[in-house]
C-alpha cells in the first residue's frame, strides 16, 4: 500500500496546479520556516556599504527569456508542509492593462533536480507597487527535511514570451547573507525555457524570500499526543461516573 501511495505522489508532482497569491505591504512574521531577513532591507537605503537592495529581473527583458528563483535549505529536524513562499517586488509593475495573458510559473525542484510540485499564477489583472510582498500559495506541499538540511530550488518563470512579462524582484547586492542557499537564474535569447531547469546559475546574492509552513510531527510525537489525549478521555470518564 505504501508503494502505491509513493507512485501516485510522484505521478501527481508533474501536474501544474492553479495557484493563488496575495499582496501585502509587510513581510510575513508567522510560521516562517526559512527566510532571507538578516538585514533590514528597504528599497531606498543601502545597508553596510555594498550590502543593500538591488533588482533581479524576471521574465522577457531585452530579448532574454529569464527565469529566476531561490535555492534554500530546510534546517528543521522533521518534514514540513510548506504553505507559501513570499518574495518582495523591487519596482512597480502593472499587469492590468491590455489583453495579454501573464502567467507566472513556479517549480519546486529537489537536490536531484526532480520536480516536487509546480504551480501557475495568473497575474493578468494585478498591479504591483515597489516594496510589495507577493505571497505565492503552495497548497501545503510536503518537503523532506533532516538535521543536515535538504536543498530545494524555487524556480520562477513567465509562461509567455512577451515584453510585458517582466517583474523585478528584490535581492541583496552580494554578500551571501543567507548562507544556506543562493539566488538562481538562467536566460535564453532564442528559446522558451521549460521548467524545471536542471542546472540554473547560482551566485552569492539572495532574493528577499520567506518560506512559510508548519513542521510535521514525527510518528513518536504523534503517538505521545494520541496517548495523552486518550489519558485525558479516561480521566474525564472516570470522574463523570
Amino acid at each position: 500500500m505504501k508503494s502505491t501511495i509513493l507512485l501516485f505522489s510522484i505521478a501527481s508532482a508533474a501536474v501544474t496546479s492553479a495557484g493563488t497569491f496575495a499582496i501585502s505591504t509587510t513581510a510575513p512574521d508567522a510560521n516562517v520556516l526559512e527566510s532571507f531577513n538578516t538585514l533590514d532591507y528597504t528599497n531606498t537605503t543601502a545597508v553596510l556599504g555594498t550590502m543593500g537592495p538591488a533588482r533581479k529581473q524576471l521574465g522577457t527583458v531585452n530579448g532574454d527569456n529569464r527565469m529566476a528563483g531561490q535555492r534554500l535549505t530546510l534546517s528543521q529536524s522533521t518534514n514540513v508542509q510548506a504553505s507559501s513562499i513570499t518574495f518582495r517586488v523591487a519596482s512597480s509593475k502593472s499587469f492590468s492593462g491590455g489583453g495579454d495573458v501573464n502567467t507566472l510559473l513556479l517549480s519546486i525542484v529537489d537536490a536531484s533536480h526532480a520536480q516536487i510540485a509546480s504551480y501557475s499564477y495568473d497575474l493578468s489583472s494585478t498591479d504591483f507597487v515597489k516594496g510589495d510582498y507577493v505571497k505565492l500559495d503552495l497548497n501545503n506541499v510536503e518537503l523532506a527535511s533532516t538535521t543536515t538540511g535538504v536543498e530545494y530550488e524555487f524556480q520562477l518563470y513567465f509562461g509567455e514570451t512577451d515584453t510585458e512579462n517582466a517583474l523585478a524582484l528584490e535581492r541583496d547586492n552580494g554578500g551571501n547573507s543567507y548562507a544556506d542557499g543562493a539566488l538562481i537564474s538562467m536566460a535564453s535569447t532564442t528559446d522558451v525555457l521549460s521548467l524545471p531547469i536542471a542546472s540554473p546559475s547560482g551566485g552569492n546574492s539572495d532574493l528577499t524570500f520567506f518560506l512559510e509552513g508548519n513542521v510535521i510531527p514525527e510518528p513518536a510525537t504523534l503517538g505521545l499526543i494520541s496517548a495523552f489525549g486518550g489519558g485525558v478521555f479516561l480521566i474525564r470518564r472516570w470522574f463523570s461516573i
